[in-house]
């Protein structure tokens, strides 16, 4: 998580009722140290949304569609076998 952010990859944020997207304007790090606090606060089970909403910026879309193109990865990762 803390590289797909600090390259720009994932905003962090909030999805917000209208279908809009609202990032957090912090650095990184103190995401993450955000995120850590309320994942140790929850005295519950998770839902859907309650700690971070995380939003593919368009670096991370073409990075995304660069490495989802890559025959040598498809041959290896799990990720694309159908069993």
């Amino acid at each position: 998580l803390q590289i797909l952010l600090d390259e720009n990859l994932v905003q962090a944020g909030w999805a917000l009722k209208d279908g809009t997207f609202k990032h957090w304007n912090s650095k990184p790090d103190e995401i993450i140290k955000e995120i850590k606090r309320k994942w140790n606060e929850i005295d519950r089970e998770l839902l859907l949304g309650d700690i971070v909403w995380f939003d593919i910026t368009e670096k991370g879309k073409k990075e995304f569609e660069y490495l989802n193109s890559l025959p040598e990865l498809k041959e290896t990762d799990s990720f694309y076998d159908d069993k």
